[in-house]
């Protein structure tokens, strides 16, 4: 595979960074939308649908911190790539889910890996663009493009509900995430920033 550097495409860079954070944001409002559908197909109670939600939106706060202390430790290029790929195949298990206990084991690997794409991208990004200008405007859009997936979710989720069943919601991330990796993998850093922190294993609990 040829590898290229990030710093000579910082644009491309910047916009795999952002495809994660939009990602991670879109699945915590997509989702809403769905239950309803969810609820008719699976035959489920109003308390385990509850979780679907759920599952996705506690993991994901609660790992957050832990994250980026593994970022930190472990490279948080490295983290980032587990993350998408783990939130890809975690939205292959949500999509292919023959009930709701399957389905909310699949959200709470995506909160999971959906944690470590945000700490990591945002350091990322404050690594590459060095000077302050720059770099306030890569985070401003970054920002910009979490809030945008957040507003999207609902509107995402009903077309695709619509036309193509609930499923979709989670089918549509797999190319998505499957080709941000791909490139992030052919992306080489000059500079790979790592800090010896120890995991706070009470604090995370």
């Amino acid at each position: 595979m040829n590898r290229f550097y990030a710093e000579k495409y910082p644009g491309l860079f910047l916009g795999l960074m952002c495809v994660g954070i939009f990602l991670a944001f879109l699945d915590t409002t997509i989702v809403n939308i769905a239950l309803p559908s969810v609820q008719k197909t699976l035959g489920v109670g109003m308390e385990k649908l509850q979780w679907i939600f759920d599952a996705y939106a506690l993991t994901y706060a609660c790992f957050l911190l832990t994250s980026g202390a593994l970022g930190d430790r472990f490279g948080r290029k490295k983290i980032f790539l587990v993350g998408i790929s783990g939130f890809t195949l975690a939205s292959l298990l949500c999509a292919m889910a023959g009930s709701v206990e399957w389905l909310i084991v699949g959200r709470i690997l995506q909160g999971i890996c959906g944690s470590a794409m945000v700490p990591s991208s945002l350091a990322l990004i404050s690594e590459l663009f060095v000077s302050p200008q720059e770099r306030t405007k890569a985070i401003s859009i970054w920002g910009g493009i979490g809030t945008c997936a957040l507003a999207a979710g609902p509107v995402a989720g009903g077309f695709l509900i619509d036309h193509f069943g609930w499923q979709s919601i989670f089918w549509i991330n797999l190319p998505i995430g499957l080709i941000t990796a791909l490139l992030l993998l052919m992306l080489k850093q000059n500079t790979v920033v790592k800090r010896v922190r120890s995991i706070d294993i009470v604090g995370q609990l």
